[in-house]
């Protein structure tokens, strides 16, 4: 997650930061077909299908994949090497979402583009070789934050849509820091301990991002709904089975430990990895392939455990 720059070349740099730095990663496992699709005039997704025909001959998981960028950038190639990797590793169809962002909408324009993606995905299904009994949703950083909040928004809003077989934030930004729900404070520590110039996203640099979406709290009986887990055990309600990775060093580390607390109190089942010692979105670096491949295998764990059910 990252805030707005008044350089207008921002998000191209930071985009470019992002695929160069896959050059660098291991190659995916699996060969996969990709296209595109305009699904509507503010939405596109990306698809991705194991090529295997044995893996054709059957309905595939389906995982809708957000990805991060502070809410103001990020792009269909920012995560593609990722979302490869996770179709033909996992032999999963992934449909990759491009969501609008500032300043050219706020809250919760975005999560409605989310939504939007999910019910074209279920629609088509059949098409796409997927079974819609095991839809997972899937998003990182800032992507991870609209996921979850994706999530809430079809239960709350979209009650005759399928239930998610499974919820996977991967580093998610889904907590303002003043609006960890009453009681779950003291879980809620990590943008004190973690503060300061700590790569790759800085505490100050997330404030920044949920200002700009008018994603601060308190929140009225609307916007509490952007930012759910502000709500406590009522804001994930329905919640399915997650699977939760955050890093050490990174000021968003308590929001998946608040979160997996919710769950816990409500009977979600939940597990959570933390990465001692890594930032912000580390796997996104050039750290080492056994880094990247550590994540990668953790990934696939939570696929696989979240789709047991």
């Amino acid at each position: 997650m990252l805030p707005p720059a008044s350089d207008p070349g921002f998000s191209d740099a930071f985009c470019n930061l992002m695929i160069n730095n896959a050059k660098h990663f291991p190659p995916t496992l699996g060969s996969v077909t990709v296209y595109d699709e305009q699904i509507s005039e503010h939405v596109k997704v990306r698809v991705y299908q194991p090529s295997d025909p044995k893996s054709r001959d059957k309905a595939l998981p389906l995982c809708l994949f957000i990805h991060g960028g502070g809410w103001v950038t990020g792009s269909l190639d920012t995560e593609d090497h990722f979302c490869r990797d996770i179709s033909g590793r996992a032999d999963v169809v992934v449909v990759s979402v491009l969501y609008r962002k500032f300043p050219a909408v706020k809250f919760p324009q975005n999560t409605e583009d989310c939504v939007e993606g999910v019910l074209w995905a279920y629609k088509h299904a059949t098409t796409l070789g997927a079974d819609p009994k095991r839809f997972l949703m899937m998003g990182g950083s800032a992507g991870g934050g609209l996921a979850v909040a994706a999530t809430h928004f079809l239960i709350e809003f979209h009650p005759t849509v399928p239930p998610l077989a499974g919820l996977l934030p991967i580093n998610s930004a889904h907590i303002h820091p003043e609006g960890c729900p009453k009681g779950y404070e003291h879980l809620y520590t990590a943008y004190t301990e973690n503060a300061g110039p700590i790569p790759f996203v800085t505490d100050e640099m997330s404030r920044g991002g949920f200002h700009i979406m008018d994603g601060e709290a308190p929140y009225d009986d609307k916007r509490k709904h952007w930012v759910p887990v502000s709500m406590g055990v009522e804001g994930v309600k329905g919640f399915p089975r997650t699977w939760l990775l955050n890093s050490g060093k990174e000021c968003f580390r308590d929001d998946g430990r608040v979160l997996e607390a919710l769950l816990k109190e409500s009977g979600v089942p939940v597990k959570r990895e933390l990465v001692e010692g890594m930032p912000h979105y580390y796997f996104a670096f050039p750290l080492g392939g056994e880094v990247v491949e550590d994540f990668r295998q953790r990934t696939l764990r939570g696929i696989r455990w979240c789709l047991e059910s």
